[in-house]
């Protein structure tokens, strides 16, 4: 099919197909968990979120303006796309635009990233221009091209946190920009036009940069994370062009000094999260900008064999397959995620009506129920699934002592299993169960090295940042609060945590010092702590920062 079209290919003629094709994506698919948490974003703007820049929120908040539905929150991500692929055809020049099509329909991300709603979308856009930008600069620095760069720089910064190692890397083999007064210029305006996300991020606490840095990554080797990591590169640029591009990067030279910018741009970034999956879970679609690279080097060094179209064309076709699975339930492996959100959050919503709903250790499902349903939804995070963004946002508030439904994410004892349908909930009302989203414990020190059996008192101040008051003591529920070591990895809770001082009441945005003190267990080596409450029988919350114990 795709080789018969050849003859009619002409430029305009394919990005207009590809506009339309995921306009009609769009509009058919129904929304991932993650593209409703961006959509959530949209609802909530701000200059910054926990673990993303807020460009993606704005795109989805503009389309949803003009459409209320999956179209409306893709409406700009398929323009976007659009706008990528036809720059990214701009920079390579190939002789054989039909080569160019075959390439970039089999590169999964370049067909992914054209409807949904991802931060990774407006991403590729900014790389792409910037590409474009950093030709134009290596040729020629003056002022002009200085504030195009630094124009650029911040569009990538905005769009997702890789824009720092996509500048740094593609300035590292240019010793003379080093310490080019244009280059530092460029960079001083992209720092000035990012200054309400830096300013943002001191205001909070730097919470993005402690989530990546601290949260996101256990510090434990693992070699499945290496190899998903790995074996994840085959998926994101596909078989023929991941391997065609480390073999040229391996047999052939650069042609120029923008070439070996892209060169030090795809082999730094890859062996950065390389190094990265070392630490924990690395997502392997985070090298996506990095298929700009492989389709440059691979139209500007090697002539495309007959095998190599005819098996670009195949996998073209496979991922065509796999996106009219997304919207024709005919993939068994797609259902889960692709085609029962919204009639499950339908049927949520018939058993729970009017009453806010809570779920657990989840920023997917209260994002889907409120797109489908038009519902109040919340999550409470507990020592299992650790925070997320509904732990800064404020929809805790529908629920501190008012009725609503709380949903478990298994069989949890005291939940009633409900079936409806063809599906099934593990739910519970509460009427005035305390919600202690904004209470924290934040101790004077954070790293402490200690022995076995050493009992610590640590002093630290107790701050309540909600809009309501809390009962700590003597309440129709009881909160317990435990020291609890490890709470990802096989853990051990401090036995008898005592608490001096411990308030009563705390009155909102009041704050009051404490000691905690606990007997150091048994884990020798790097170990991590935190303070968590229990409220009657549900799992611990969080409620501190994080502490590192080096025991001896």
């Amino acid at each position: 099919m795709i080789f018969a079209l050849r003859g009619y290919l002409n430029s305009y003629g394919f990005f207009f197909l590809v506009l339309i094709v995921n306009l009609f994506q769009s509009a058919f698919t129904q929304l991932t968990g993650d593209e409703a948490l961006y959509w959530m974003h949209g609802q909530n703007l701000d200059w910054g979120f926990r673990d993303h820049p807020p460009v993606i929120g704005a795109m989805t908040q503009l389309g949803y303006a003009v459409f209320q539905n999956e179209l409306g929150v893709r409406l700009l991500v398929v323009f976007a796309n659009t706008i990528t692929i036809f720059l990214l055809w701009k920079l390579v020049k190939s002789q054989s635009f039909f080569v160019f099509v075959l390439i970039v329909l089999s590169i999964p991300v370049l067909n992914i990233y054209g409807f949904f709603a991802t931060p990774d979308v407006p991403l590729l856009l900014a790389v792409v221009i910037y590409l474009h930008v950093w030709k134009s600069f290596l040729e020629e620095q003056n002022l002009k091209k200085s504030l195009w760069l630094g124009v650029t720089m911040a569009a990538l910064m905005w769009s997702k946190y890789h824009g720092f190692f996509i500048i740094v890397l593609m300035m590292l083999p240019h010793v003379k920009l080093w310490f080019n007064k244009y280059f530092w210029l460029g960079g001083l305006i992209g720092i000035v036009l990012y200054s309400p996300h830096i300013i943002w991020q001191i205001v909070n606490d730097l919470t993005t940069i402690k989530f990546h840095l601290n949260d996101r990554n256990s510090d434990k080797w693992e070699l499945k994370h290496i190899l998903g990591y790995a074996g994840g590169q085959f998926l994101v640029f596909n078989p023929i062009v991941f391997i065609a591009t480390i073999w040229l990067l391996v047999k052939t030279k650069a042609q120029d000094d923008f070439e070996k910018s892209m060169r030090w741009f795809f082999i730094g970034l890859l062996l950065f999260f390389l190094f990265d999956s070392t630490r924990g879970r690395v997502e392997p679609h985070w090298t996506a900008p990095l298929s700009f690279v492989a389709v440059f080097l691979m139209l500007s060094h090697i002539e495309i064999k007959s095998w190599m179209k005819y098996g670009l064309g195949f996998l073209a076709v496979v991922i065509v397959i796999g996106r009219l699975g997304l919207v024709f339930d005919f993939i068994p492996q797609l259902h889960r995620e692709f085609h029962r959100n919204e009639a499950k959050m339908s049927a949520l919503h018939d058993i729970a009506g009017d009453l806010p709903v809570c779920f657990m250790n989840s920023y997917q499902n209260p994002s889907i129920y409120m797109f489908y349903t038009g519902g109040i939804a919340h999550s409470i995070n507990n020592e299992d699934g650790g925070k997320n963004q509904y732990d800064y946002w404020n929809y805790h508030e529908y629920i501190h002592q008012k009725p609503f439904v709380f949903v478990a994410n298994y069989d949890k004892g005291g939940f009633e299993h409900i079936i409806s349908g063809v599906y099934d909930f593990h739910m519970r009302k509460y009427n005035d169960l305390p919600v202690l989203h904004g209470l924290y414990i934040l101790t004077d020190d954070w790293l402490h090295k200690v022995s076995v059996s050493d009992s610590i008192s640590i002093p630290a101040t107790i701050i309540n940042r909600n809009n309501y008051d809390l009962q700590l003591e003597g309440g129709p529920h009881a909160i317990k609060w435990i020291a609890k070591f490890n709470h990802k990895k096989p853990n051990q809770a401090s036995p008898e945590l005592q608490i001096d001082d411990m308030p009563t009441y705390l009155g909102s945005k009041d704050s009051a010092r404490i000691t905690l003190h606990f007997v150091v267990p048994p884990l020798r080596g790097r170990n991590y702590l935190f303070f968590e409450a229990q409220v009657d029988d549900l799992n611990p919350t969080i409620q501190s920062n994080k502490l590192r114990f080096e025991v001896e």
